[in-house]
């Protein structure tokens, strides 16, 4: 039995009904002739829109023109900002931006709402691009009348630049601090009793290890933002991945109790891609995987080839809460804490800009969480 196709009217949150061309053209032409108005708005340092009440754009500032690289804003009358910002998610549903499940936890979107009930608010707002490129916005909106005409003033601050240094330094002050801390208290171990140095020996590798994993984790993560990621191919047997990260995740403090386990179902494939990025990539969702899990439960990694490409997938029992599925791979987003948000970040952000791969996930209460993550078995550079 086929899904019936959903019509443009159709919406999972705000609503999807839009005016017409012919609306929108003379909604632009009553803001145009309000006195000073283009002077004014375009005075301000930040992005400043002016909705219609269905979301639209109308009218907009110079500022925005230079964030989208434009010059003409008659290319972007009539669209939504997530539209016009090119959302990942704008284009789900019929309707547009503002009416997939996902929008419900987008607070451009919740802005806009509110004030169309006359209501001034603020929100952060978190926008992944087509691209992949990730924005972090603080948005303000207020009503607006002009006559019997209900407008949105809306306008965005980027602190994209904020939330990354708030990210940067949450790991570095806090994971990287316990990190050392650790090390501290293991040396004062050995100094006390020296003698101890090779029941420690396992424990201190470990601890250095991760220590060096996580820099070198910054540093891939800040070269493949700033697109100076240089990637080194090769041919690469995919169960000597899984094994590798087996064995290296294994010995982690955060798999104390947990099994990890190589499905038997799994191929081991010849495929071409940069084999420590893929690791990376993978042991992020293996690391994700293990602390989503309680003592006791089981990690299952596998991967399944076909004459084109290869599927890795990590399981694990746990399920996540939907507020949390509809807002994975945005930075700054994580269920860990302020701040924190690197992890399915980077993991879509390599996948997807460098390895031209492709990642997705399942998550319900019959089946767990599986994250997938595939890959054609001749990499393809362009």
């Amino acid at each position: 039995m086929h899904e019936k196709p959903q019509d443009e009217y159709y919406t999972e949150f705000a609503p999807a009904e839009r005016d017409t061309t012919e609306k929108i053209t003379y909604l632009y032409s009553l803001i145009n002739e309000l006195p000073l108005l283009k002077e004014i708005v375009n005075s301000i340092p930040e992005i400043f829109l002016i909705l219609n009440s269905k979301r639209q754009i109308v009218f907009g500032n110079s500022r925005f023109l230079e964030f989208v690289n434009q010059n003409d804003l008659s290319n972007y009358l009539g669209k939504r900002p997530g539209e016009a910002l090119n959302c990942v998610h704008s284009l789900e549903k019929p309707g547009g931006c503002g009416t997939s499940l996902f929008c419900r936890e987008c607070g451009a979107v919740k802005a806009i709402l509110e004030s169309y009930q006359g209501i001034e608010s603020t929100y952060e707002c978190r926008i992944l691009t087509n691209e992949n490129q990730a924005y972090e916005f603080k948005v303000y909106c207020a009503p607006y009348k002009i006559g019997e005409e209900l407008f949105s003033f809306f306008s965005v601050q980027d602190i994209s630049h904020e939330k990354r240094r708030q990210a940067l330094e949450r790991v570095f002050y806090h994971d990287i601090m316990n990190t050392i801390g650790n090390l501290y208290s293991l040396a004062n171990i050995l100094k006390q009793s020296p003698e101890t140095i090779n029941e420690f020996n396992d424990i201190l590798i470990e601890i250095v290890e991760d220590l060096i994993g996580q820099i070198k984790f910054q540093k891939l993560l800040l070269a493949a933002e700033r697109g100076d990621l240089t990637l080194e191919i090769s041919k690469v047997q995919s169960l000597d991945i899984l094994k590798s990260l087996k064995t290296e995740y294994s010995r982690n403090q955060i798999a104390e109790g947990k099994e990890i386990i190589i499905s038997e179902e799994s191929h081991n494939v010849t495929f071409e891609t940069d084999a420590n990025l893929v690791k990376r990539v993978i042991g992020n969702l293996l690391k994700n995987a293990l602390e989503a899990s309680n003592k006791g439960e089981t990690v299952i990694l596998k991967c399944i080839g076909t004459d084109s490409d290869i599927t890795f997938s990590v399981h694990n029992d746990a399920v996540m809460p939907s507020e949390v599925q509809l807002q994975l791979f945005q930075r700054s987003f994580s269920t860990k804490g302020v701040g924190r948000g690197l992890g399915t970040y980077s993991v879509k952000l390599f996948t997807e800009n460098y390895l031209k791969g492709k990642v997705w996930f399942t998550s319900n209460e019959k089946d767990g969480t599986t994250f997938f993550v595939n890959f054609d078995r001749k990499f393809k550079s362009n």
